[in-house]
């Protein structure tokens, strides 16, 4: 039987050892150790630059997120301001709350699709908006139809159809051509309740794929894309835009009529 003494410095001389042991990465682990490392470093980074953009004037914060959009994420998360400089000379209200306002900022959103407008849509087109948020899309399509053109858009939850429509009087130019409604679509028409998403705020979803109780919901008035153009059809669809959290499927088989009849982008 070891003494107490001699158990207490072999236990001292094991957990020295073993401490000893994971400092020292073996050479096959060396990509991992610069693997933590370089994540380190640009978590460290991050956290300077949210801390730096939290002390600086809000218009060098824009200047800042102009010539780099990807700074927009890390702006403060407590302003609320009226950019007038969206997609050059449109005026929105911006929550920074919303990570998608916030990259607007930086003058533009989501360039892909930005970049596919331009090349599909023309003067004088009609569009349609499913799921238009408070306008990030639909001001673009605008521009682009210009006075000749109209803009169908769609957005079931209360709160962004209000500030949607805030953006629109913003813009008093843009009202003969942007139509908004308060509406889901689907493929029935219906009831469905929507609650904000809280993984990504700004972002409204239908229950059923939240798992949310309906007493934290908003219930929305839904149709489908026939339903809707049954009455009054336009004389053309040139391009149709879908972000419906989830929905594509039924906003598309709710349409299919439209679809092979004026057969849009």
């Amino acid at each position: 039987m070891k003494s107490e003494v001699e158990q207490g410095r072999y236990d001292r001389k094991k957990t020295e050892s073993i401490f000893q042991h994971t400092l020292k990465w073996p050479e096959s682990r060396e990509p991992y150790r610069k693997m933590y490392l370089l994540k380190a470093i640009k978590s460290i980074i991050r956290f300077l630059v949210r801390i730096i953009l939290r002390i600086l004037p809000f218009p060098i914060i824009l200047a800042l997120v102009k010539d780099s959009p990807r700074l927009s994420f890390y702006i403060p998360s407590n302003r609320n301001v009226i950019f007038e400089k969206y997609l050059g000379d449109i005026k929105v209200k911006i929550n920074t709350c919303y990570r998608g306002e916030r990259e607007m900022l930086s003058g533009y959103y989501e360039p892909l699709t930005l970049s596919l407008i331009d090349r599909f849509v023309k003067k004088g087109d009609i569009c349609i908006d499913i799921g238009a948020n408070v306008g990030a899309i639909t001001f673009a399509l605008a521009k682009k139809v210009g006075r000749d053109g109209k803009i169908f858009a769609f957005e079931p939850a209360g709160f962004l159809f209000k500030r949607l429509n805030e953006n629109i009087n913003l813009n008093p130019e843009l009202k003969r051509i942007i139509y908004p409604f308060k509406l889901g679509i689907s493929d029935k028409e219906g009831i469905l309740y929507f609650a904000e998403d809280e993984q990504n705020p700004g972002n409204v979803v239908n229950i059923e794929f939240l798992g949310v109780k309906k007493y934290k919901s908003e219930p929305v008035t839904v149709t489908t894309i026939d339903k809707f153009f049954q009455g009054e059809p336009p004389k053309q669809i040139n391009f149709v835009k879908i972000d419906v959290e989830c929905m594509e499927y039924e906003v598309i088989k709710g349409g299919l009529i439209t679809w092979r009849k004026y057969l849009p982008i």
